[in-house]
């Protein structure tokens, strides 16, 4: 039984390897074999194919991940670009903030030629600030939850009115001094302007914010102990001011390397 050539159609005989008018050699096994030669070209074509198709099939899956890492790179720009703006205003606003430190606290010039160590700075940067901001989001959340009362927690409240919505507006304020830390020592490790002012501005507000909360809490128990809450805030006081002295002038001497 004659077949035809898988490359031209001419007519093959039975059993010929080659195609008498093309030339082109021949599946073995007739017209079966040469229609399964045909065939057995398109099934490769397609095994080929089939190929292309899963290699295609993660070059889509290697797209989706482009295509979310694009969403991802898109959402990182827009919040760059927002906390860019924030640093561009919080740098704006401390300009006069600036001045009035340097009035308060002094503006301390360093001796000219003389390169002073930064062990204060890198303590800060590396442990302290850390430790200050994981000690606020746990306060934070105790405060919030009420679980600092303990097994008690319950029957202070219904004793103690009003409260637990102290606690929480106080728990909330010192997560966000936890978030400020965070940020300020970030700032303090990239040598931003107005870091040193931000480090000693967020160490005065963590003062009144826990002064007030102990002034509430104390004037909330009555029992004429006003009195007793004036040393606790005038020791405080008295401590907080020295510190942002000394921070003052440890930072001003240090002011060439905070330029950026």
């Amino acid at each position: 039984m004659s077949s035809v050539c898988t490359r031209c159609g001419s007519p093959v005989g039975e059993g010929q390897a080659y195609c008498q008018h093309c030339g082109a050699a021949q599946p073995v096994g007739g017209p079966y074999g040469a229609h399964a030669g045909r065939g057995g070209a398109a099934a490769g074509s397609y095994a080929a194919g089939g190929a292309a198709y899963p290699s295609g099939g993660p070059s889509y899956a290697a797209g989706g991940p482009s295509f979310a890492a694009g969403g991802s790179r898109s959402a990182s720009a827009s919040f760059a670009a927002s906390l860019s703006s924030f640093q561009r205003a919080l740098d704006a606003w401390s300009v006069p903030a600036q001045r009035v430190a340097d009035r308060v606290l002094g503006v301390h010039r360093a001796s000219a030629g003389v390169e002073l160590p930064l062990k204060w700075y890198t303590f800060n940067i590396m442990f302290l600030m850390w430790v200050s901001a994981l000690g606020s989001f746990w306060f934070g959340i105790t405060s919030v939850l009420g679980s600092q009362y303990g097994a008690l927690t319950d029957l202070y409240y219904v004793f103690m009115d009003g409260m637990q919505i102290v606690d929480i507006i106080f728990g909330a304020l010192t997560v966000l001094v936890g978030v400020a830390t965070v940020y300020v020592r970030q700032e303090l490790a990239h040598q931003r302007r107005f870091a040193p002012l931000h480090f000693m501005m967020l160490y005065l507000l963590s003062f009144v914010i826990s002064t007030v909360h102990t002034l509430v809490l104390t004037l909330s128990f009555g029992f004429g102990l006003e009195i007793l809450a004036l040393f606790p805030v005038v020791a405080g006081g008295a401590m907080t001011a020295l510190f942002l002295y000394l921070n003052k002038k440890y930072f001003d001497k240090r002011a060439h390397i905070f330029c950026c």
